[in-house]
C-alpha cells in the first residue's frame, strides 16, 4: 500500500500534528537513542494516519493529546502506539 506524494507532503507540512505527537513521546524522558527510534516509528505512523483515519478523527486525537499535555499528564509510548497504530493489511 503506497501513500501518494501529495498525502506525504500534506502530513509533513502539518507541523502542529507532528509537534504535538512528538511532545507526547518526549514527555516520558526516554534516552536520546530511544527518542530517535520513536521519532522514526512516529513518522511512519503519521504517514499511515491519512489513509486509515479521516482528517476529523486525526484532529480529534491531536486535540485530546494537546489537552493531556497541557494538564501535565504523562502518556506512555504504549498509549501512543495503541492509539495511533496502523491497521494490518491482509
Amino acid at each position: 500500500m503506497r501513500i501518494s506524494e501529495s498525502k506525504i507532503d500534506e502530513i509533513k507540512n502539518n507541523v502542529f500534528v507532528i509537534d504535538i505527537l512528538y511532545n507526547i513521546l518526549y514527555a516520558n524522558g526516554t534516552t536520546k537513542k530511544e527518542k530517535f527510534m520513536l521519532r522514526i516509528k512516529l513518522d511512519k505512523n503519521i504517514q499511515s494516519l491519512s489513509e486509515l483515519r479521516s482528517k476529523t478523527k486525526v484532529l480529534e486525537d491531536i486535540k485530546l493529546a494537546e489537552e493531556q499535555i497541557e494538564k501535565g499528564l504523562k502518556i506512555s509510548h504504549q498509549d501512543v502506539k495503541k492509539r495511533f497504530s496502523k491497521k494490518k493489511v491482509q
